[in-house]
């Protein structure tokens, strides 16, 4: 388990609606990243209008893992990760939450054309070359529904 989010325990974490945010981790590298070529993940974001406690989980201004880890998250993700965030909050804080499960598998392997890929790479026999890789994309949204009432009916 890895948190993404704030960077430290001690780092701000007041985030503005209306804007798109990028998460970095240190050295401005990517926050997040499946290296693995099989398995499956959960990334969990919530949100309060009221600051989580986090000074629990840190040690010496860094996060300690040791207090974060928890084997209820590897036996049930979503249960587990909302387990922790319920210790990191004021028992009468609210808090909102989104979920996204991601899957990493293997390229399949196909005969004759096949483009574009919907995760960004494109593949045709003879020209590997043009193949950029499985590639995994998480997305997180809060407020309104994406689809549903208001959303085509305006």
């Amino acid at each position: 388990m890895r948190l993404l989010f704030p960077l430290d325990p001690d780092g701000p974490q007041l985030v503005r609606g209306g804007k798109k945010y990028e998460l970095k981790g240190r050295g401005d590298r990517e926050a997040f990243v499946v290296d693995d070529t099989t398995g499956h993940g959960t990334v969990l974001a919530a949100f309060s209008q009221t600051a989580f406690r986090l000074d629990k989980f840190a040690t010496n201004g860094h996060w300690n893992y040791s207090a974060l880890d928890d084997q209820s998250v590897r036996a049930d993700p979503e249960a587990g990760l909302m387990g922790l965030i319920q210790r990191m909050r004021d028992s009468d804080v609210h808090f909102d939450y989104d979920v996204a499960i991601y899957t990493a598998a293997p390229p399949a392997r196909y005969v004759g054309w096949v483009e574009p890929y919907p995760w960004g790479g494109w593949w045709a026999p003879g020209y590997g070359a043009y193949w950029y890789g499985p590639r995994v994309g998480v997305g997180l949204r809060f407020g309104r529904p994406f689809f549903g009432p208001g959303r085509w009916h305006r």
